[in-house]
């Protein structure tokens, strides 16, 4: 990546980014997407937004759970 892109971006040693999406044209890249990697905590974070709240009568049975 060049200086210019570097510093427009913000970025320091060490960032991490994702490349999305690269755009082709003429054999010549002309357009990059990228995201920054999520972190840890973030990640962690969205894995608990994804739980649900269990019933209050709610009970496990083995034998259904693996009657597949």
């Amino acid at each position: 990546m060049s200086a210019k892109l570097v510093n427009a971006l913000g970025l320091k040693v060490g960032d991490e980014l994702e490349f999305k999406k690269t755009v082709i044209r003429k054999g010549h890249v002309t357009e990059m997407y990228v995201g920054e990697e999520p972190s840890k905590m973030e990640i962690l974070a969205d894995v608990r937004n994804l739980r649900s709240e269990i019933t209050h009568n709610f009970t496990f049975d083995r034998d259904e759970a693996n009657s597949r």
